[in-house]
């Protein structure tokens, strides 16, 4: 994809991805794969610089730096602790999404069913053209959520670690024992899929 398509197709807001990579260099993971970046995709890797200042980075340059991650961790594990404690960040007072989080629990509720249904207004307020979360199954004590249109969501194992991780990290504000688990859909591999399950009374 060349730099015009990317600058008006799938894309992740600026100031979130300068977020993420605040939060991968305080775990000291950005540097090495942001320049492993560098070696092979060097327009990708000069795209995220500066990400603060510009309204959108390409879901194509967002997706490569956090495959880049992923393999230098080792594993998804640290990724998706990342993702929970930025999302617990960005919710928690003075966060950027504090004022919305608590819009919503005044009109909706605290419980995880409620608080689940705030996650298509997050995806909605900080993507462009990078697909849409839509409420699947639910019952007592889970939820499924599916993520429609998101190649690049669907491709990467390390973005499907990171929201699963932010997912978690939203819940846990409402219920501390609720379990995520995000990854392709089991029914068609062109989704990604989200279970969320916690106790009830």
């Amino acid at each position: 994809m060349g730099s015009a398509d990317r600058s008006e197709g799938p894309g992740v807001r600026g100031p979130i991805v300068a977020d993420v990579c605040r939060a991968l260099e305080e775990s000291d993971l950005y540097g090495p794969a942001w320049r492993a970046l560098r070696r092979k995709r060097p327009d990708l890797a000069s795209e995220l610089e500066g990400a603060a200042r510009q309204e959108w980075i390409s879901a194509e340059a967002y997706a490569a730096l956090v495959d880049e991650t992923l393999a230098i961790s080792g594993g998804t594990d640290r990724l998706r602790a990342l993702g929970r404690a930025w999302v617990k960040k960005e919710l928690a007072s003075g966060g950027r999404y504090a004022t919305m989080r608590r819009s919503w629990l005044r009109t909706f509720g605290d419980g995880p069913g409620e608080v689940i249904q705030l996650a298509p207004h997050l995806w909605r307020a900080s993507m462009r053209k990078n697909g849409r979360v839509v409420k699947g199954d639910a019952g007592r004590g889970f939820v499924r959520m599916v993520l429609e249109e998101a190649p690049a969501v669907r491709r990467s194992a390390a973005w499907q670690a990171l929201l699963e991780g932010s997912l978690q990290g939203l819940l846990e504000l409402s219920s501390p024992t609720v379990q995520v688990q995000l990854g392709p859909s089991a029914v068609d591999p062109e989704l990604v899929e989200g279970i969320v399950l916690w106790p009830t009374r």
